[in-house]
């Protein structure tokens, strides 16, 4: 039997902060640049890469946005991207509102 991740958001946090390093050093980009080019500072990068989950959403899509990867971010959260959801959509819309009773 496969085991399951937990998904928390502490763990994604940090994975993500892993793939915004790797993404930033295969650009050869220094924390510096990536800092200059997302308007915050090199201690926020820091605390990004190293899984942060107090870094604000705004942060993260700047440095997405400096790294060339906001489209990749967006499509990720874009339930039109994924068949089965755009398919559900489509066939039977998509409430305005969720009112539980």
């Amino acid at each position: 039997m496969v085991a399951r991740k937990m998904f928390t958001v502490s763990r994604v946090a940090k994975e993500m902060g892993k793939h915004l390093s790797v993404w930033r050093r295969t650009q050869r980009m220094t924390a510096q640049e990536m800092a200059s080019r997302a308007g915050v500072s090199v201690a926020t990068i820091s605390k990004l890469e190293n899984g942060d989950d107090t870094v604000s959403l705004r942060t993260f899509l700047n440095v997405c946005h400096a790294l060339g990867c906001l489209d990749k971010v967006e499509e990720a959260v874009n339930p039109l991207y994924n068949d089965e959801t755009a398919l559900r959509i489509m066939n039977s819309g998509v409430k305005q509102r969720i009112r539980h009773k």
